[in-house]
């Protein structure tokens, strides 16, 4: 097991939560009803149970207020459309633990299937628009934020190789390179002219993803170019 040389922030965010005068109303109660000010993180090593590591986690009123206002809106929520897809948005590796992915993909995929009878305001344009902007904006960061973390790694690669080592390991950084097996991959159009040619319908073996959506953005800066 790796030392902890600080809490995960997840469990930080969890720590800082309940830490509040609410939790005098039966979470936690104390006996002089005062607000916690400090929680306890604590990992064990599942080998070794005497190994033990605990770090002190302050209360935040702003990460309090933000857990408060959140679970609000889930608990007071009538319908899935009126809470916002964030595991989707932080990368969808949340939605591989929620029991709801289905209702979710079925509002974020719900695409209008009839044209609205009155055009879209000014107003609504200008909004839109000016999100698209944003989002072309954030795509380029991600690309040029990839750029240079993949220019650092190489960097990385280059010194490993330079001094023929796969493992440095010093001030709390473990850095492993290592070879990954190229996965096998089919040759499906040969595979369903083979299938066709000894009379099996391979039909009877398809499945069908959930159904998704794209969202296609195109900028033309004022100078005519289009981003």
């Amino acid at each position: 097991m790796q030392k902890h040389r600080s809490p995960r922030e997840a469990r930080r965010a969890e720590a800082r939560a309940p830490l509040s005068g609410g939790c005098a109303d039966g979470a936690f109660p104390r006996a002089n009803k005062a607000p916690a000010q400090w929680a306890a993180i604590s990992y064990t090593n599942a080998s070794f149970p005497d190994d033990v590591s605990e770090f002190a986690v302050a209360f935040d009123a702003a990460v309090f207020a933000n857990a408060k206002a959140r679970a609000a809106r889930i608990l007071t929520a009538t319908a899935p459309d009126q809470l916002k897809p964030e595991g989707w948005i932080t990368g969808g590796r949340e939605c591989r633990f929620c029991p709801f992915t289905t209702a979710c993909g079925i509002v974020r995929h719900a695409v209008p299937t009839r044209p609205s009878a009155a055009p879209p305001d000014p107003q609504f344009i200008a909004e839109t628009v000016g999100l698209a902007r944003a989002a072309k904006a954030a795509r380029r960061e991600v690309e040029n934020a990839t750029a240079v973390q993949r220019d650092i790694e190489h960097q990385i690669r280059e010194r490993l190789r330079s001094r023929d080592l796969r493992h440095v390991a010093g001030n709390g950084v473990t850095i492993t390179w290592s070879p990954v097996k190229g996965r096998p991959s089919f040759d499906m159009q040969g595979i369903r002219e083979a299938a066709a040619a000894a009379g099996i319908d391979l039909a009877q073996y398809e499945t069908v993803g959930e159904p998704t959506d794209r969202l296609v953005i195109h900028v033309v800066e004022q100078s005519g170019s289009a981003a």
